[in-house]
């Protein structure tokens, strides 16, 4: 039988290895493509010492495609509650260190429940939107997540502030990484801020003509599909 100090140390490493997310190949990527992790994004966010997170075991739902030997950590989103200037404020942080931060059935659900915290703590709610878009991998699961959340975003406001981060990529970086839905669930909220060079990714990716289905011969003007820019006012911040 172990002992206390023993299921306390492992304890303790499994979850070091899950903060860790995709792994240092992971981090250093990330890294050198100008942006910080979604970790420390919430460390730079937060009083010091004061960010309490929670279902950091949480695990993927999806089976499909090998998703049942794949360790997902978090399954991709860091969410928790901390106080910014002494007040108590709820965040998730999507972590582009695993599987492009793509969003998950279960994954959505840790977002949604902490919107429905903060609604029922009366705080308001950080998103830190850093994602490929919807995990393909886990289809219908995904999707229906994002039902949820979506509702969960037009329910909420006006009740709690809801603000949205699009996170920057590095300007050498052609191809920005914040995408689809998840574009679109940041401009849902109340607030939206993107850095400078993340206006490509909410521009482009929101509709991009080789996603939609359509008959052969019909050419589609880019121009006139919805851009965010018709959605919304962003606020633009410094980089990273």
């Amino acid at each position: 039988m172990e002992t206390m100090e023993e299921l306390i140390r492992e304890l303790t490493e499994r979850k070091a290895k899950l903060r860790a997310g995709g792994g240092p190949a992971a981090v250093e990527k990330q890294h050198k493509s100008g942006k910080l992790t979604a970790r420390e994004r919430l460390d730079a966010f937060f009083d010091p010492g004061t960010f309490l997170e929670y279902d950091l075991f949480a695990k993927h739902i999806g089976t499909d495609y090998g998703l049942d030997k794949a360790e997902l950590p978090a399954d991709g989103v860091v969410t928790g509650v901390g106080k910014v200037d002494g007040r108590n404020v709820f965040a998730y942080s999507e972590d582009f260190t695993v599987v492009a931060g793509t969003f998950g059935e279960r994954h959505g659900k840790k977002i949604s429940k902490t919107i429905d915290l903060a609604q029922r703590m009366g705080c308001p709610v950080v998103g830190m939107n850093d994602s490929g878009g919807a995990r393909v991998t886990e289809e219908m699961g995904a999707l229906s997540e994002y039902g949820q959340l979506f509702f969960r975003h037009v329910r909420t406001s006006g009740v709690v502030p809801q603000i949205a981060l699009i996170q920057a990529r590095a300007p050498q970086v052609r191809r920005a990484q914040c995408t689809a839905a998840q574009v679109q669930s940041a401009q849902i909220g109340a607030f939206e801020f993107r850095a400078h060079s993340a206006r490509f990714a909410a521009r482009e990716f929101l509709v991009r003509h080789q996603n939609l289905v359509q008959p052969p011969a019909v050419h589609l003007d880019t121009l006139r599909l919805p851009q965010s820019s018709k959605h919304g006012s962003p606020l633009i911040f410094p980089e990273r």
